[in-house]
């Protein structure tokens, strides 16, 4: 079914992962707890735009470059493991 890429949403070792491609870069979210999949997948899309939008581009090298602010930024993002602000405005 899938050919070379895992499934979007996968269980191992009871975590379940869950990611996005974008640019060729994966966004990855784990979570030991049964958490709804399009939850996930949308706030992995809302972090992609809120640093496409900071940072005008999304590479290795911007990622690099701007490690402590996307770092900022996931902090002001995800508050104890909750998604909390998810809009750049």
């Amino acid at each position: 079914l899938y050919t070379g890429d895992a499934p979007p949403i996968f269980n191992i070792e009871s975590i379940n992962y869950a990611y996005i491609k974008k640019q060729g870069l994966y966004i990855v979210g784990a979570t030991r707890i049964d958490v709804s999949p399009p939850l996930i997948l949308e706030l992995l899309t809302r972090i992609f735009k809120i640093i496409k939008d900071f940072c005008g581009y999304f590479n290795e090298e911007i990622i690099r470059k701007n490690f402590v602010l996307i770092y900022e930024i996931l902090d002001e993002i995800i508050d104890f493991g909750c998604p909390q602000l998810t809009s750049s405005e």
